[in-house]
Order: structure tokens, then C-alpha cells, then sequence
């Protein structure tokens, strides 16, 4: 009947939205939020001052009008149609030359353009063609999110006036599909969508109903794609997971390719993610392995890098593992047009990600164990430190071809700017150290070399970031020619960094140091498997492009890898971003980003290249983790009561000695929970977990009720309680000691006065 019952309810919605509609908005600019200034040649440039405004510009011979992501929200029971503004422009400036569109270049290279380059577009027309873009739609659960690209301002280039728009007036029009997506009451991709459309007060209408969802007897939250030669590696992660309240289990990929039909190994891992996602209700995904064990997607992009269309970068090998994540609607495989070339434009994707995918590049078991003792000591007793580690090495250097560009403070201002308009300055001190300052007093330790950096990294941090060229193998360093390399990940010069209690997560717009494919490179381990892999760093997370990062050297705050880097940031610090767990945070600023991905580009380049590395699920802390301090435990009238002493708490109570087999049960959003069907002779777990705070575990009671002990017994417990009538699950009746020798071994005893024994028989206890 519940089946039948949401069948009803989608066809009532179709029928419901029969017809279009039209969805109306207002959307206001002001001119306070820019910054117009003449450039050494006289050509006017445009910045954007308002951190909120997601912006680039058009890529080609264009004058330099920001572009600003629009993203609006809508049942994606509709597709649109159509969308038109209205709006009223007026004269701001006369006889004005705006700058060319800035070009853009990798942080493996070096541009070549002149700073202030005569503009070469078109002077007779006027800019941009369209104020009010339609780029793309994504699908996230139960909501479409249409994506425009407005510009508030008008440049008549024939006339040299600018103009500017103070508010559009935008309709909408929407026509049904009934084509939804299935319920996956995944609370967290309400809170990302939050973080970035425009009409965020609308979102909690369009997701779907928890009433409504049919129900799940086999539940999966997080799953580890995995060989079956590392599955065994990977069960204290699995273990750890299953305590703290998540449905967890590992597949192999040799159970993946036998079960599933495909044209490709990667088309079977993610028809078994979507199996997983629609059946069971998965949310997270942790591929357990670089490519060699479970392969990547590799995906298309290019890049102008010069906006002459004579020095387009392209490669349709980028490792994605975005890929596995976007589920619903668009192409499954990223192939529509059926070219065997992945992520195409022509091939109609789909961006919303269903559930959230990180990797962990290892090989071995021995890599495995190093990332899963890491992960879980971060997990299990976080350190905190509110500082945060910006590094950075000049990115251009002064030569005939660039000498416009030579700026030697760039590494300085790309870590200025991501602190400020990633909102870093509002919680956290930082410690700056480049090639043009630092933060750090001791005159020995304060150059950026490699034994610094790992020096350094060992005083603790909870986060650092890189803005420096990059090879797959290291990251470049001004005062060497080695640069920090993966030796350095592997083995630090700072034994002292092992035992520090800190782990990392590392933010870094260097080029290809995430490159853990074999397509294009032959060298293993790259940087971030060289971190992630050792037993000897902190590094536990790690986020990096796998191919070339892209930057502005006209425009630094403009760069692609700078924005998904302020984009990080912010939306980890968001208030919207309520348990700020790795995967979930990285797939917001993504999100934010989609707008800039219609056309090939820097942007579109960047989704596809810029990997996760880590656990997905792992909690990230931005303040000093809280710990539960009033948990109580009691057992009266047949249940045992847990109290957290918090609202809003995780509350798992698992089999400790079969991880679960014979109990196991969840409680979510709670602050106190009582069990009536505790098993007895059995000792639990009890996680409590809540974003924020420290997992306070606990050790249940042994319960014995309705026994008759004859013989030789021993049982050790942290408390053991005997009584008549403690648990349902178990027939009511006294616990007798008829004869024998009995041994208890806890910390607690409680006896119940029903409890009988006969005088011949021996009860020892003993204080553990």
C-alpha cells in the first residue's frame, strides 16, 4: 500500500502541474559592489567587490564584463522553457575603453600576453549579447537548479558608454516532465543548495517528503568500492564507521564487473552506485584505490588559454571522479553523442551529484593501514588548532615574454585573497609562510624550502594551503630546484610530526600534484598519494587538481583554482553546512561553480580535474571540538535509557564482539533514546556522535535475566546486571545460582533482589 500510496501522490503532482507556470523574481545589483579603475594604458577594468557574487568572465576576444552566477531553484517535476528579462539601463561612464577579457593560464607555466594588451574585439558592436544567460540545469534529488550568468552592466563599444543595471525583472516559464528523480531523504543536499541559489528559502518545499519515501530494509550509507586483495585493509575503517551509526559495507570490484553489464569498467562501478543509491540510500562512496585498482573516468576539457583561439590546452583523459557521483538524469555514461570521448558539451551531463565520492589512492595494505589509523585517530580524538599554514611561491617570473606580468608578491596576494574572500579571516589565525613573506620569527626556519615546510607543518595545523606550480610529483619551491617532492610527503625531515596528534587537510592550486591516474604520467606515487599513503605525516585529506590548475595573472582574485578554493572554504564555513562532513563540502563548491561550466573552460576544466582525496564522510572541525558530558546510561522497567545530554545527537548501539551481527541499531537526531529489546550476554557498543563534537563511546551493561547457573562461569564486563525483568527481548525471571563457582569481573555489579543463590554456591567478584 505505501508503494501504491507515492504512486498516487507523483501522479497527483503531474497532473497538478498539467500546464506551464511562470516563476517570477526580482534581482537587484549595486554599483557599490564594483570597482571600476583605468589600468597604466587607460583601458577601464571592472572588479567585483561583493564576496557573495560567484564571477568570471566570457571567454574570447570580449571586453571584460563580469559574469555572475544566478541560481535558482525549481520542482524538477519541470524543465524550462524559456526566460526573459526586463530591465532598465543607465549611463555610468563616457568615453571609456574597457580591457580585454583577461587571459588565463596554468600554474605550470608561464603567460606571455602584455599586461594592458591593446583590446581586439569588436568595436562596433555592443556587450554582452545577452544580459541574462541560460547556461544549464542540474538535478539534485527532488529539485532542478537552472544556472544563468547575468551581467549588470552594458558597454557600447561603438559609443565607448557603460552602462548599468540596478535590477532585473526575470520570469520563468517551466513546463511539466514528470520525469523526478527518487527520494533518497539525503538531509545534507537541502543544506548545499542552500548555500548557493538564489530563492534558498525556497528549498525545504521541494525536497522530498521523509513520509513519503518508500522504506528501506537494508539500509547503506557508506560503501568502499574496493579489490577483494585490500578488502580485508579496509575492515577497521568499515568497523569504525558501522560504531560511530553509518550502514557501511565494502564491494569489490571483482563482485562489481561479474554482476554488472557495461561497455566499460567505470559504467559498471557506477550502475552499482546507483543500484546502491536508489535501493538502499546510499550518501557516501570511498573508492578504495588509485586507478590501478579502481578505475577513474577520464573526462574533456579544453581551454583558450589566450582567448585568441591559437593556444587551446585539451585532454580527454582528466581522471573525474565526479563521474560517479552525478546519478540522475542527463547521460549516464557522460557519452551522448556516443564518441567514446567523456564529458563532452555535446554530451549532455548532468552536474547535481546524488551522492558524495572521494578517493584514496592506495596500492597496498600497508598504504591502507597508514590512511585508516590517520583518519580514525583525527575521527577518535581530534586536535585543534585555529591557525591555518598559507604557503605559496611566485607563479611568474620576470622574462622578455612576460615582463608586464612579472609580479613577485603574486603568492602573497593569491593567499590575501583566499583568506578574505574565503572567509578564513573570521575563524581562523594565519600563518603566511612564502617566498615574499612570512609569519614565522625564527630566522633558521622561516625561507620555504622543503625541511621548513615539513617543520613547520609539524608544529600543527588543521589546515594548509599551496599556491605554487606544480608537477604530478612535487610542489615548486623558490629556494631549490627539488621543490617539496613526494620523498618529502613520504619520509619528513620532522620526525616529531608522526606523534604531533595533528592531522591535515591540505587546499592547494598547484598543477597535476593530484595526478593518481596512470593516463598521462608514469610516475607513482604522485604528491598527494605520497602524503596519504605514509604513516609519517598528518596529511588525512587532500584536495588538488589532477591535471593543470588555471589563474588569471590580470585578474588573480578571477582564477579558476582560487575561486573552487574560496569556494571550499566558504561553504565549509557556511551556517547552511550543518555536519561539514569532506565529501559533502567539496560537492557544494562544485556546485557553486556550475553556473561557469556551459562553455569549455577554465571552470569546466576544473570541475572534472579537481578530485577529493580522503574519506568522504570524515568531519571536518572549523572550532574547537565539544565534548559530551553528561551521558547517562540506566536500566530500569525493562529498557535501558540513554541520555546524550545534547539535542539532536547519533545514538548507535552495535554487538561489540561480531560488529554488530547480533544488535545493532541507529537513533538519529535524539537526545535521549530507551531500548526495550537490549540483548542479554551481549556487550555493546553506545557511539554518540553529533557535527561538532567529539564520538563519546560507552560500553553497555551486561545484562543476565532469567538464568540458572550450574557449573564453573566467568564473565568479564565493565557492568554486569542481574535481574528479573531488564530487557524484552528476553523472558522475565530471576537470575539463581544453583550451584558451582560463578566469577564476575567489572568495574560495576548490580544485583536485583530476585537474584537467588544457594548457599553452596561461590560468587566471586572482582574489581577490574
Amino acid at each position: 500500500m505505501k508503494k501504491l500510496g507515492l504512486l498516487l501522490i507523483v501522479l497527483t503532482q503531474c497532473l497538478i502541474a498539467s500546464a506551464d507556470k511562470t516563476e517570477k523574481y526580482v534581482i537587484t545589483f549595486s554599483e557599490s559592489d564594483f570597482k571600476l579603475s583605468n589600468n597604466s594604458s587607460g583601458y577601464l577594468e571592472i572588479e567585483s567587490l561583493n564576496e557573495e557574487y560567484i564571477s568570471s568572465y566570457p571567454m574570447g576576444e570580449l571586453p571584460g564584463l563580469p559574469l555572475i552566477s544566478i541560481d535558482i531553484a525549481v520542482p524538477d517535476s519541470f524543465d524550462i522553457v524559456s526566460s526573459r528579462p526586463t530591465f532598465t539601463r543607465r549611463l555610468i561612464k563616457s568615453n571609456v575603453t574597457l580591457a580585454q577579457t583577461p587571459a588565463t593560464t596554468s600554474t605550470d607555466d608561464i603567460p606571455y600576453e602584455t599586461l594592458e594588451s591593446k583590446p581586439t574585439y569588436d568595436t562596433t558592436k555592443i556587450y554582452p549579447l545577452s544580459n541574462c544567460q541560460y547556461a544549464m540545469s542540474s538535478n539534485w534529488e527532488n529539485v532542478l537548479v537552472l544556472h544563468f550568468l547575468v551581467c549588470p552592466f552594458v558597454y557600447d563599444a561603438q559609443k565607448k558608454n557603460l552602462y548599468f543595471i540596478d535590477s532585473f525583472n526575470f520570469e520563468i516559464t517551466l513546463t511539466p516532465s514528470c520525469s523526478s528523480s527518487i527520494p533518497n531523504e539525503n538531509s545534507e543536499i537541502g543544506s548545499l543548495l542552500k548555500g548557493f541559489v538564489f530563492n534558498k528559502n525556497f528549498v525545504d518545499s521541494l525536497m522530498p517528503n521523509p513520509l513519503y519515501a518508500p522504506k528501506v530494509t537494508d539500509p547503506i550509507d557508506y560503501v568502499i568500492i574496493t579489490s577483494q586483495k585490500l578488502k580485508p585493509a579496509f575492515e577497521p575503517l568499515i568497523r569504525w564507521k558501522k560504531t560511530k551509526g553509518l550502514y557501511a559495507k565494502t564491494i569489490t570490484v571483482e563482485e562489481i564487473y561479474a554482476k554488472y553489464d557495461g561497455k566499460s569498467n567505470p559504467l559498471k562501478i557506477k550502475q552499482c552506485l546507483k543500484d546502491l543509491y536508489t535501493k538502499n540510500k546510499l550518501k557516501y562512496a570511498l573508492l578504495g584505490g588509485d586507478d590501478t585498482v579502481v578505475p577513474t573516468k577520464g573526462c574533456y576539457g579544453a581551454v583558450d588559454k589566450n582567448n585568441d583561439r591559437k593556444n587551446i590546452v585539451s585532454d580527454n583523459k582528466i581522471p573525474t571522479d565526479l563521474y560517479y557521483a552525478c546519478l540522475s538524469k542527463g547521460d549516464f555514461d557522460w557519452n551522448g553523442d556516443n564518441d567514446n570521448i567523456y564529458g563532452e558539451l555535446s554530451d549532455k551531463i548532468n552536474l547535481g551529484q546524488n551522492i558524495y565520492v572521494t578517493r584514496v589512492p592506495v596500492r597496498t595494505a600497508e598504504h591502507v593501514r597508514a590512511f585508516t589509523n590517520k583518519l580514525l585517530n583525527y575521527e577518535k580524538s581530534p586536535k585543534f588548532s585555529n591557525k591555518v599554514l598559507m604557503c605559496g611561491s611566485q607563479l611568474t617570473t620576470e622574462t622578455q615574454e612576460n615582463k608586464y606580468y612579472h609580479n613577485p608578491k603574486e603568492a602573497e596576494t593569491l593567499i590575501d585573497i583566499l583568506y578574505n574572500q574565503g572567509g578564513l579571516k573570521k575563524y581562523f589565525e594565519r600563518v603566511r609562510f612564502c617566498d615574499t613573506c612570512t609569519d614565522i620569527e625564527n630566522p633558521w626556519l622561516n625561507y620555504l624550502d622543503a625541511r621548513n615546510l615539513s617543520i613547520q607543518l609539524s608544529q600543527g595545523y588543521n589546515f594548509m594551503t599551496m599556491e605554487t606550480h606544480g608537477t604530478q610529483t612535487k610542489w615548486e619551491l623558490p629556494y631549490e630546484t627539488i621543490g617539496y617532492d613526494t620523498l618529502e610527503a613520504q619520509w619528513p625531515q620532522a620526525p616529531e610530526w608522526k606523534g604531533n596528534g595533528f592531522y591535515t587537510l591540505v587546499v592547494t592550486s598547484a598543477c597535476h600534484t593530484n595526478a593518481f591516474d596512470n593516463a598521462k604520467y608514469s610516475a607513482d606515487p604522485c604528491l598527494s598519494e605520497g602524503f596519504i599513503r605514509s604513516e609519517f605525516n598528518g596529511i588525512v585529506a587532500y584536495l588538488g587538481s589532477s591535471r593543470e590548475a588555471w589563474y588569471k595573472p590580470r585578474n588573480l582574485s578571477k582564477g579558476a583554482a582560487i575561486q573552487y578554493e574560496i569556494q571550499f572554504f566558504k561553504k565549509l564555513l557556511s551556517k547552511d553546512n550543518k555536519e561539514k562532513s569532506f565529501g559533502a563540502t567539496v560537492a557544494a563548491a562544485k556546485a557553486a561553480m556550475i553556473s561557469l561550466c556551459s562553455k569549455n573552460g577554465t571552470e569546466r576544466w576544473t570541475q572534472f580535474a579537481l578530485n577529493p582525496i580522503g574519506d568522504p564522510e570524515m568531519p571536518i572541525f572549523i572550532e574547537q571540538p565539544k565534548s559530551f558530558s553528561n551521558v547517562q546510561i540506566s536500566y530500569t522497567s525493562g529498557a535501558m535509557k540513554i541520555s546524550a545530554g545534547e539535542k539532536g545527537c547519533r545514538i548507535c548501539i552495535m554487538s561489540k564482539n561480531d560488529d554488530g551481527k547480533t544488535y545493532y541499531k541507529v537513533f538519529k537526531d535524539k537526545s535521549s533514546v530507551s531500548v526495550t529489546d537490549f540483548p542479554v550476554k551481549t556487550i555493546c557498543s553506545i557511539c554518540i556522535t553529533k557535527p561538532g563534537f567529539i564520538p563519546k563511546i560507552l560500553e553497555s551493561g551486561f545484562l543476565l535475566q532469567n538464568e540458572t547457573f550450574t557449573g564453573s562461569n566467568r564473565y568479564d564486563a565493565n557492568h554486569i546486571i542481574m535481574g528479573s525483568s531488564l530487557t524484552k527481548s528476553h523472558a522475565s525471571g530471576p537470575v539463581i545460582y544453583q550451584s558451582g563457582n560463578t566469577t564476575l569481573n567489572a568495574n560495576k555489579v548490580i544485583i536485583e533482589s530476585e537474584t537467588k543463590a544457594e548457599r553452596t554456591v561461590e560468587l566471586i567478584i572482582n574489581n577490574k
